[in-house]
């Protein structure tokens, strides 16, 4: 099974050079999804924030993260995985970050969804995380 899931993971994030990526800091897990769908600045959005954008390298999507080094670790996912499970990538959204997006959820989220949000997520160590602070 968690082979089968790692594998899923994987697939949903197609070669490096033609994606656009998705992160955000901490483990994107169901219950911190669920907690982080909110309603929005934006009238009528609701959804998680993520920093995003076309044909940005991860590394400095990671750099935008506010707090960054606060993460032991970040989730990494593409908006074609995003778009392929039917969850709408909105970008720009305001928000903090200098790459500040919103994926659309409804805003309460239901635990499947925030299950099946969650698996389009890869967690990676961050490389900015500092424990004692900045």
């Amino acid at each position: 099974m968690i082979f089968a899931q790692r594998r899923a993971r994987e697939a949903a994030i197609p070669d490096r050079h033609l994606l656009h990526f998705v992160v955000r800091g901490g483990l994107s897990s169901p219950p911190t999804l669920m907690a982080g769908s909110t309603l929005t600045q934006v009238p009528g959005l609701a959804g998680f924030s993520v920093q995003s954008a076309p044909h940005i390298p991860l590394e400095q999507l990671i750099a935008e993260i506010p707090n960054a080094w606060r993460y032991r670790f970040v989730s990494v996912g593409a908006a074609s995985a995003l778009a392929n499970a039917g969850f709408e990538l909105v970008w720009p959204t305001p928000g903090r970050g200098g790459y500040h997006a919103t994926v659309r959820t409804p805003h309460k989220l239901s635990l499947h969804d925030a299950v099946r949000v969650s698996a389009l997520f890869e967690r990676r160590p961050n490389a900015l995380y500092s424990p004692g602070g900045s």
